[in-house]
């Protein structure tokens, strides 16, 4: 009688343990069926011997997790999702992230929404590392610092004539704006399919010719105008979200309690996806979001501010001093693709890394620099992988 009360114990303490330790086992991996003991998932697998994983994809989405007595295996079940696990995304990782180094988020955070925003307009994928990339950072700077000096030149009409380095790089500018949205128009005029919207520019073309072919009496200019359409979507979509990811990479790595709490938001509502014009707004917006009398202690880093006792974020219906994309008919047409941006980017980043300061640097400044956008003094910081 001993004995089997021995066994019995000991099988109940095995069991407790091979739950809690396939539980920890499954955090951070996607859904999936709950595995035996020595057999795993073959059970789930062979109820259908022609279609083995069909049954399993109903119940757990796309991307599931089944273990098996030889390992445990991440089933994909999507095109999409099996080309990104097959031909892989590790070269897109820049290697002071991959080793832990320091490095400066801006021009990194400012080339990945690029890269994003280029495969929106024109259906062309790029890495962060691509001369397209490269060719806009040089127009942007050029850009950038061009307005201390239009002052001068408005002014002093007459210095536009003659040659000097403010024409030069003007020049320069017009040059790779023609270079990178001239050049991509005229593909997609030649390849354009009425009907068949590949992209934003196709939609631009398609919009122009619907409003011709309606014998629209308003001015709709012309349809060369569209490269410049497409210069604002790089520019609109670009510079205010990566200005605002900067900020938010800043003050999380300076407050690493609220890191911690957003990192833990995350993986309870997200466990498994690690698996996986207005140029004068932002200086209404610094001066309206900082405002003393709408904000209590303005330059305290608060997000709890947003959310109601429940927690939920209230920051749209409840804060009528909360604007960042505008009001009225200046209000961001780019509003929806900005949040969706924001979101997307700012909780991977939290997901898959933990922010923080290198050893023995000073910690940085919160105050803004830049004229068109208040853009925080270049810092460095170190990603550290999660486990």
């Amino acid at each position: 009688m001993m004995i089997v009360e021995v066994a019995v114990s000991l099988l109940l303490i095995w069991t407790i343990w091979y739950i809690s330790k396939t539980c920890i086992k499954k955090q951070g991996m996607p859904p999936g069926p709950f595995p035996f003991p020595w057999i795993g998932n073959i059970p789930h697998v062979i109820s259908d011997q022609v279609f083995p994983f069909r049954k399993l994809s109903k119940e757990y989405g796309e991307i599931f997790t089944v273990f098996m007595p030889n390992g445990t295996f991440v089933v994909l079940n999507t095109a999409s999702l099996a080309r990104n696990a097959r031909l892989g995304t590790k070269d897109d990782i820049p290697e002071e992230i991959e080793k832990c180094q320091s490095f400066s988020p801006n021009k990194l955070v400012q080339s990945t929404i690029f890269a994003q925003v280029w495969e929106w307009l024109t259906s062309k994928k790029i890495n962060i590392d691509d001369p397209i990339i490269s060719l806009f950072n040089e127009m942007q700077e050029i850009i950038m610092n061009l307005p201390r000096e239009i002052s001068i030149y408005l002014l002093i009409p007459i210095l536009g004539y003659i040659t000097n380095n403010f024409n030069h790089k003007l020049e320069r500018a017009k040059d790779i704006r023609k270079q990178l949205f001239a050049h991509e128009f005229s593909a997609h005029r030649e390849t354009y399919t009425p009907g068949v919207i590949r992209d934003l520019t196709d939609s631009f073309i398609s919009a122009y010719e619907k409003e011709i072919s309606n014998g629209t009496s308003k001015d709709i200019g012309s349809i060369e105008d569209i490269p410049d359409l497409m210069l604002d979507v790089v520019v609109a979509g670009i510079d205010t979200a990566s200005t605002t990811i900067c900020w938010f990479i800043l003050y999380t790595t300076l407050h690493q309690d609220i890191q911690a709490k957003l990192h833990k938001e995350l993986m309870t509502c997200y466990r498994w996806l690690s698996y996986s014009k207005e140029y004068e707004r932002p200086h209404k917006c610094y001066e309206i979001h900082h405002d003393p009398k709408e904000w209590p202690e303005p330059n305290e880093f608060k997000p709890e501010r947003f959310l109601d006792s429940d927690g939920k974020f209230v920051g749209w219906t409840t804060k009528h001093a909360f604007m960042p994309f505008g009001l009225g008919r200046r209000e961001c047409l780019g509003q929806l693709f900005g949040k969706i941006l924001m979101f997307t980017f700012a909780s991977t980043l939290l997901h898959l890394y933990k922010i923080e300061l290198p050893e023995g640097a000073e910690k940085p400044s919160t105050s803004p620099i830049g004229l068109h956008f208040h853009h925080p003094k270049d810092f460095t910081v170190v990603a550290k992988k999660r486990h």
